[in-house]
């Protein structure tokens, strides 16, 4: 009977740190190396993106659609733009190699690699940029306006997750740093 205690008492540990890490990993998640976004809210749905490599993304629809701006006066005008908030985005890759069990940050090559997905795509184009925008943009949107932003700054939020086969898989992300609110009004929102 004792032995059958212990065996359960083991199990029941053992199982809970699983389930724990696999729920919570991505709280390990770094961001400190990748920046690809910066992005700025001038209101009346109105931002701007500008990635690493300097490509302009426009939306004026409150972050809905994204469109590629890639008439350079479009970057210049910004410079003469009020801008509320603007925040800066990095990237944060986790790696599994035990088909999710354990996830440990991926620091093996240069995240640039990866974090490119967000960026411009050799097979897709801007679509997968449109689509991450949209969800950034929304999220810290939503949190400034709703006066919980500290919630989002400096901590790693997952994108996505895919797997190259059963053991092996990766978790992409991104984190907001240096969110600035340049204005406050409740007109321009």
């Amino acid at each position: 009977m004792r032995t059958l205690l212990i065996i359960i008492i083991f199990f029941a540990f053992n199982c809970n740190n699983i389930i724990s890490q696999v729920n919570d990993y991505w709280k390990n998640a770094k961001a400190d190396d990748s920046k690809i976004y910066t992005i700025h809210h001038l209101g009346k749905q109105i931002s701007y993106a500008v990635s690493y490599e300097g490509d302009l993304f426009k939306t004026t629809d409150g972050g809905r659609t994204w469109k590629y701006e890639s008439d350079k006066r479009e970057q210049l005008q910004l410079k003469n733009y009020k801008i509320l908030w603007s925040g800066d985005i990095y990237c944060a890759i986790m790696h599994t190699t035990d088909g999710g069990l354990n996830w440990e940050q991926y620091d093996k090559e240069k995240q640039e690699h990866f974090c490119k997905v967000y960026l411009k795509d050799e097979n897709t184009g801007y679509k997968v940029a449109y689509e991450f925008l949209c969800k950034v943009f929304t999220k810290i949107f939503t949190y400034n306006r709703d006066n919980a932003i500290t919630i989002l700054i400096n901590y790693p939020q997952q994108c996505t997750e895919y797997f190259n086969n059963e053991k092996e898989g990766w978790a992409l992300g991104w984190c907001l740093k240096d969110f600035r609110v340049v204005t406050v009004s409740s007109v321009f929102y």
